[in-house]
């Protein structure tokens, strides 16, 4: 019995091992591909020294182009404000107008309400009216009636 779990365990301790021997190749090959980055960085790397260079030659440009830029944009401030305040202005009045967009919607939800409404009532009395004419057809055919009769009595 021993031997037969040992022999279990080891069948464990094999199936193991070859997913621990897959892994780890895995594992080799993700760092053979790291490797190659690595040395793709490297290069550009390089590349990116020779154009910092380049930079700071243009960043020294750059710095007499921002001194005019900053006189552009005090101007460009002061306008910013006035542009601001009559925004200010113009979100008053905009909520303003969706205040009254509001109550213009509940009057309109109210107003669709009694419309519902009156459609109703005007079905039903179309169903009134038009038994009311049946009836009232129903009294001409029998005043009809009486007034024949009425006439032969009087003829007798």
């Amino acid at each position: 019995q021993h031997h037969a779990l040992f022999l279990q365990h080891h069948a464990l301790f094999l199936q193991q091992r070859a997913l621990f021997l897959q892994h780890h190749a895995l594992f080799l090959q993700h760092y053979v591909l790291f490797l190659q980055h690595h040395a793709l960085f490297l290069q550009q790397r390089a590349l990116f020294l020779q154009h910092h260079a380049l930079f700071l030659h243009h960043h020294a440009l750059f710095l007499q182009h921002r001194a005019l830029f900053l006189q552009h944009h005090a101007l460009f401030l002061q306008h910013h404000v006035l542009f601001l305040q009559h925004y200010a202005f113009f979100l008053q009045h905009h909520a303003l107008f969706l205040q009254h967009h509001a109550l213009f919607l509940q009057q309109r939800a109210l107003f669709l309400q009694h419309h519902a409404l009156f459609l109703q009532h005007r079905a039903l009395f179309l169903q009134h009216h038009a038994l009311f004419l049946q009836h009232h057809v129903l009294f001409l055919q029998h005043y009809a009636f009486f007034l024949q009769h009425h006439a032969l009595f009087l003829q007798h």
